[in-house]
This record gives structure tokens, sequence and C-alpha cells, in this order.
């Protein structure tokens, strides 16, 4: 039964990922928190901008680790938080120039690993693989219902 296999192989390719993207020399460790706020941004935001409370829900991520994720991201000078003019409860967080700067030069960065990943299995490879994960990932989500629905 080769399903065994899955979560072996899995941790394999992350792990070979995570290896061969520390060694692509990204000015940040912030890449992944942050490339998810610029997609958020661009998806869901006004004027560049995003409401921090929506973000728990666009996630999936408690507010608490939302928030240090946010203070390191500002700390670092690649997010500025501000009160809504209108309803200054409400706050929401924007790229700063830093910010945009570095997430594109990271994001080229990894784009360009990605591409040099496809050249070495072809094209045609590639696809079948993103289609089988997609697939993969499909039943996942079914099998996880399921298992919801008995409880």
């Amino acid at each position: 039964m080769k399903s065994q296999y899955l979560f072996f192989i899995s941790q394999t390719i992350k792990t070979h990922v995570k290896h061969g993207i520390s060694s692509l020399q990204i000015e940040d460790n912030h890449f992944m928190p942050l490339h998810k706020l610029f997609v958020l941004i661009q998806q869901y935001g006004v004027n560049n901008s995003i409401y921090v409370s929506q973000l728990p829900e666009l996630t999936g991520v408690l507010p608490q680790a939302i928030s240090r994720y946010l203070r390191l991201l500002e700390k670092d000078g690649l997010i500025l938080r501000k009160s809504d003019p209108k309803d200054r409860r409400k706050v929401f967080v924007k790229l700063t120039e830093k910010g945009i700067h570095q997430h594109q030069a990271s994001f080229e960065k990894i784009k360009n690993y990605a591409t040099r990943i496809e050249e070495e299995m072809g094209h045609d490879k590639m696809e079948q693989f993103i289609q089988l994960c997609m697939n993969i990932d499909q039943a996942i989500v079914k099998v996880n219902q399921s298992m919801e629905n008995i409880k």
C-alpha cells in the first residue's frame, strides 16, 4: 500500500525545499508572513491595505499569532499599522516601501528556484505533479470533513 508513504514523501519534499530556499540568501526571515499579507491585501484589501481584524478569518490563524507576526514585521519596517480615521477602533495594515521591495526581491528568488526545479523535472511532469497534489489535497479535505462528521 503506497499511501503509507504520503506523509514521508511530503515531509521529505518539505525538508528539501526548506533547505533549497535557505540557500537562496533571502534577506528576511519573514517571507511567508509578508507574502501572505501581500496576497491578502491584493485579494481583499482596499487602497493597498487591509483591516487587522480581517486577518484571522482569512488565514485561519489565531489573533495572538497574527499580532505577533505583525509586531515583528512592523519592528523591521516592513509594514505600517494605522488607525482608521473614520473609526479609530479599527486598525489597518499595509506594506511599507521597504516591505514591498523586500517581498518582490524574495519572491523573485523563490520564483527562479521553482523555475529551476521545473526545468529539472520537465514541464509535463511538473503539471502532473501539481494536479496530483491538488487531488491529494481534495482527498485529505474530504477525509477530514468525514472525520469531523463522525464526532
